[in-house]
């Protein structure tokens, strides 16, 4: 994965409209599509928002961010999103510049 794809994903990321909170996903999965078709798989820890389980693009394939032969910045950067891309994008600008 480059930088034009994790940004382009993570501009998706930000146009998910999703409850910070919620009962009814109590420990489950959920998914929620991007404004362009994405589809972002959001875990619920107990009935909080707590990260990104998994990802479909527009053409149904899955990028699987959790990949444990993979430990590279950006998919470390889409392990940590929390609804904060500008973060993230900094944050991840800041390691590839070391």
């Amino acid at each position: 994965m480059n930088k034009e794809l994790l940004f382009l994903i993570l501009d998706e990321a930000d146009s998910l409209i999703y409850p910070e909170t919620s009962m009814e996903f109590w420990g489950m999965t959920v998914d929620f599509k991007s404004k362009n078709g994405w589809i972002f798989g959001l875990f619920y820890d107990c009935d909080e928002f707590d990260y990104i389980d998994y990802i479909i693009d527009q053409q149904g394939n899955e990028i699987d961010i959790w990949d444990e032969n993979n430990e590279s910045f950006e998919f470390a950067t889409l392990r940590c999103w929390r609804g904060d891309s500008q973060n993230r994008k900094e944050t991840y600008l800041e390691w590839i510049a070391e």
